[in-house]
């Protein structure tokens, strides 16, 4: 399949993980990739006008509503197959950037999606896929939910030599509970830490090197990348337990642990670091079942079956 992907390239962002997603999909079908950041980008060219340069696409793929509404000319492709994936459709909720809100100065969902028209909405969580459902965005909805590029994110022969990884985005407003983690395992006697910011070239070393890794999950309890990106480098993740755990295989206690207040989760920390046996079973058994079930090229697989299957009469 030839697949037009809209949208910036995001390669350089803190959280590089979605375009690593979206790049899986040129080593399954043949891909052109347009946008802020993309080769030989022009903002002033109209996607018709790339359309005539690299040839008809069999599908046009956008993803982030706000990474792609600046794009010229969406609204002159309804003669193709369109599908979009969105992460960061939420009902107002204070004053988070991510949220539904046609005045906010951060998004333009509702010009981007009247222009677009997409025929299939991918979302990587319920909350999310809920939010687009409830506005009548489009017909056609499904779950894809979030993955991880293996080819990056594997398990490396390193020594583990910090006690805990606490490192993460901290907006206050989508992630409330994150500074108050890093301040209390900043604070725990013994124990060697990170919780600072790093590059991308370090992260997988540090998950690799980290004995415990944790995360914290945001406002509407939804799981994030941090979940995949761990477990497939055979990381040991406490995390707050998200909505849709159980729904996407998750067990707690076999893949990974979920701690529930801050009093547990540093009980949960000297536990586990004195339980080192247990910690790595449990590491080992996330990591299994992460790659038979949550990698990118899986789930540009299952994205190809439900396009193929919604949009061209295949099975």
């Amino acid at each position: 399949m030839k697949i037009l992907i809209l949208g910036k390239n995001g390669i350089a962002r803190k959280n590089w993980g979605h375009q690593l997603f979206l790049n899986s999909f040129s080593r399954h079908h043949e891909c052109i990739y347009w946008g802020e950041g993309h080769k030989n980008f022009d903002p002033d060219m109209t996607i018709s006008h790339v359309i005539s340069m690299y040839g008809e696409p069999d599908l046009i793929l956008t993803y982030l509503a706000k990474r792609s509404y600046t794009l010229k000319g969406l609204d002159k492709l309804h003669d193709y197959k369109r599908v979009h994936i969105e992460i960061d459709f939420f009902d107002k909720t204070g004053n988070y950037k991510g949220q539904y809100d046609s005045s906010s100065k951060y998004n333009r969902y509702d010009q981007f999606f009247k222009e677009y028209k997409p025929q299939i909405i991918f979302a990587p969580v319920t909350t999310v896929l809920n939010g687009l459902i409830k506005h009548k965005l489009c017909s056609k909805n499904f779950l894809l939910p979030f993955s991880v590029d293996i080819q990056t994110y594997k398990k490396l022969d390193l020594e583990k030599v910090i006690d805990v990884m606490a490192v993460f985005s901290n907006s206050s407003a989508a992630y409330p509970r994150r500074k108050s983690i890093q301040r209390m395992v900043s604070k725990l006697k013994g124990i060697k830490s990170v919780t600072r910011k790093h590059k991308h070239n370090d992260h997988v070393r540090l998950i690799n090197q980290s004995k415990i890794i944790i995360t914290s999950n945001n406002l509407w309890n939804s799981l994030s990348m941090r979940y995949t990106e761990v477990l497939a480098c055979g990381g040991f993740l406490l995390a707050d337990k998200p909505e849709d755990l159980e729904k996407l295989g998750y067990v707690d206690g076999k893949h990974l642990v979920i701690y529930k207040d801050l009093k547990d989760l540093e009980n949960k920390i000297y536990y586990y670091l004195k339980h080192e046996k247990e910690r790595e079973k449990i590491a080992k058994e996330g990591m299994k079942f992460v790659l038979q079930n949550h990698t990118t090229d899986i789930r540009v697989k299952e994205f190809t079956d439900i396009v193929n299957r919604e949009l061209f009469g295949g099975k």
